[in-house]
Formats: structure tokens, sequence, C-alpha cells
């Protein structure tokens, strides 16, 4: 975190430590009552991994915690995060990571937010083309995918008028997304090129909402969270090469009700530093959309079905590079970007209901593209045993066509158990 940002930081929390209620005969009642706090202690089983390894069965225990202190109508503070111990993390027995931590500030119709937070954007379900700033571990063993992200470093100020909100935000750091690259080969090495120019990063986002139609344009400038990949071929190595490059995004995206049906879509254009698509070892530019619509049966059972479709600018069949080194650089950028043709289709399904006076929740969902033809089917259920116990379980199934992405992460197809106990 930049100096400058660590600087206001530090002299916002000061401002508002002077402002937290003093200790008294109230005790911790009222303390707990100000802080606000929310918390789980979660213990699970993963029969896998997903790191695309062949580690498993995994235990291992955490707890979440968030608190959300007001000191006044105008002034507040979040934070938020988690420590655990268990194989689960990793190849450490014990982590932990700090998700959240940021000052509010409130003054009528502006509000600010300054320090590390989350920027959740998009109207779809579950897949969200406008989702780019924030990143996410998708090697973490969490049954929800939201777990997953982590917040950004940033200052973000925000005006609301007659219900539309614009917010400007500028990042003053980097942390890539985390990718399940697998057991890597010892004659393989990993470059990550370390960045000596720093690179702008910001965003512009007018959202609508509390009308007929809900909506939000949005703008980001900053580097892409998922890496380009490149092969360094040697007489005596292979390098497996990682670089953050400029991204460019403009989104978009509504919802709406027609009688019992909810109507959503979204689209981004994802600008690259290849426009002309001739660069092997940078992604393409691609138009990425999703239109869907959902309907709730009875008291409880929703049904939920999305479109998706993506093209890609200036595509080039990796497997016509005749360079050896390029063409394995074009096709593993490729797969991991899903840019094997230059128009794929694909949508999504869930199916969700709850029984037993809501202790008993049930969905599957899926998400499949084709051609070429990948599929990911993923089954939950949870059920509440009291108000403070949990038992969740579930599995997830990955697979696909030769050369896919999903066909590499088959070895994540895993199942769990999870037990939480809110505290």
């Amino acid at each position: 975190m930049p100096g400058v940002l660590r600087g206001a930081l530090r002299i916002a929390l000061v401002v508002l430590a002077g402002a937290a209620p003093a200790s008294g005969q109230e005790g911790d009642q009222s303390l707990r009552a100000w802080l606000r706090p929310r918390a789980t202690l979660r213990s699970a089983a993963w029969s896998s991994s997903r790191t695309v390894d062949n580690r498993g069965p995994l235990f291992g225990s955490e707890v979440w915690a968030d608190i959300a202190p007001r000191f006044s109508e105008r002034i507040g503070l979040r934070a938020s995060g988690w420590a655990g111990i268990g194989s689960v993390l990793g190849a450490s027995d014990a982590d932990a990571a700090l998700r959240e931590l940021y000052a509010e500030i409130g003054f009528r119709a502006a509000e600010f937010r300054l320090g590390k937070q989350i920027v959740a954007w998009g109207r779809a379900d579950a897949v969200n083309p406008t989702d780019i700033v924030s990143p996410r571990d998708l090697t973490m063993l969490v049954t929800d995918d939201d777990d997953q992200k982590s917040g950004v470093p940033a200052i973000r100020a925000a005006l609301t008028f007659g219900g539309t909100t614009v917010s400007a935000l500028w990042i003053a750091g980097f942390e890539a997304s985390t990718l399940p690259l697998g057991s890597i080969p010892s004659s393989t090495r990993i470059v990550q090129p370390s960045r000596s120019d720093e690179v702008a990063q910001g965003a512009l986002r007018m959202e609508h909402a509390g009308g007929r139609v809900d909506w939000s344009v949005s703008w980001f400038s900053g580097l892409d969270l998922v890496p380009d990949a490149a092969i360094r071929a040697t007489p005596t190595t292979t390098a497996l090469e990682l670089a953050h490059h400029r991204l460019r995004v403009l989104g978009a995206d509504a919802a709406t009700t027609l009688g019992r049906y909810g109507l959503r879509a979204e689209a981004a254009l994802l600008l690259t530093d290849d426009a002309s698509g001739r660069d092997a070892e940078i992604k393409n530019s691609t138009l990425f959309a999703v239109i869907g619509a959902d309907r709730t049966f009875g008291s409880y059972f929703n049904v939920n079905v999305q479109y998706l479709v993506r093209y890609v600018r200036g595509f080039t069949p990796p497997g016509s590079i005749s360079d050896p080194p390029q063409r394995e650089t074009a096709l593993t950028l490729a797969r991991v970007s899903q840019q094997l043709r230059q128009t794929q289709h694909g949508g999504t399904v869930r199916l969700s209901n709850q029984w037993w006076h809501e202790t008993l929740k049930a969905e599957v969902s899926g998400v499949f593209f084709a051609p070429p033809w990948q599929v990911l089917i993923r089954p939950r259920i949870t059920y509440a045993v009291s108000d403070r116990w949990q038992l969740v379980a579930g599995a997830d199934h990955a697979d696909g066509g030769d050369g896919t992405l999903f066909r590499s992460l088959r070895k994540n197809s895993l199942a769990f158990l999870e037990v939480r106990l809110g505290l």
C-alpha cells in the first residue's frame, strides 16, 4: 500500500478511535452492540485440493470474522478476515488473511471509503463479466465463491442523487488472482516478472437502483488480474512466464422484473494490449455477455437460466501457428483465457428449493460451453440444525474436451462436508 494511502488511513483510524465508546458498566454487551460482530467457526473435510494436484483428503478449521462499528451516522469502520489451521490452507499448517479494512465517511449525498475494500460488480447470476476489480484465490477450499475474494487498497468517492450513484475508484496497489496451476515439472520454472513501472489504476461507475430497471455502466483501467502466459524454451530448460498487462474494460448491466420473472443482462468489452490479436503472449480483446431469467414456483422452488456468449477480436487459431514455442504459448494462453474459438457459446442453470421452515436448502448449478464442450456441475445442501449450527455438503465436478480449461480442472472435482458454528 503506497505511503500516501497508508498515512491517510492511519489518520482516519486515529480520528475514529477517539469516537469509540468508553468502557463502563454496560461491559461486553455494550461493546458487542457497538462492534456489530459476525463470526463463524468452520470445520471441513474435502476429498481433494483445488490446485490441480493429488492432495487429499484434506481437513481444516477456520474462524471467519467481520466487524462494522459505527462512530456516528456519518462515520464507520469495516474489517473482515479469517484465520485457520489445517491442510486445507495449503502447504503451511496455519494461515490468516485480512480481507477488508476501510474507513467510511459520509457527507450528505457524498460517501468516501479509504482502505482495503472488496469491489463487487455485476447483476448476472454467478458469471459476471464486469467483476474485474477484486482478485480471487481460486485455490481456496471454501463453500461460497464470494469468500475467495479479497479487497484492494483503494480510495472510493461516491455521490448519490435521485437513486443514481456516481462513483470513482483510485486503486493504490495490485494483487493478482491466484490460479490453480497444478504441479509444475522440475524442468520448468515459473517467472513472475516484477513491475518496476507503476501503472495507474482506477475505475468509474454510474449505477441506478430503485426504479423499474436497475442498471449500471462502468469503466476500468488497470492491470489484468489473470496473467498472460508465455513459454520460454532454451536447450536446457522450459520456463513458464506470467505477466500482467494493462486491461481496459467498458461494462454495463441491467435487471428488472416482468410479472413473476426476473430478467438480467450483463456485458463487458475487455480491451487488452493486443489490439490486433497477433501477439501470442497477450490475450485478445473480447466481448463477453450474459443474459438470463429466473422464476420462483410456489414459495421456494427457483429456476434460473442464462445464456453466455464470448466473441474474441482478431482471433487466430492457436494450432495454426508454425513456430513450436509460439504455438505452445498460444495454446496455453487460449486454454486459460477461454479463447480456443472466435465465438464461444454457453449457459448456466441453477435450481434451488427450501423445506422444513427454511431449515433445509438445496441447489444444483451448472455451467457449460460448446464448442469445445466443457461442463462444471455443483450440487449444494445446507441444513440449519439450530440457530447457530449448520451443516453444508456439496461437490464440484468439472470436465471437458481435450485441451480445454475444464478438462485440466478435472482433478479439482471433489466432495466436501462442512460444519459451521455461529459465534
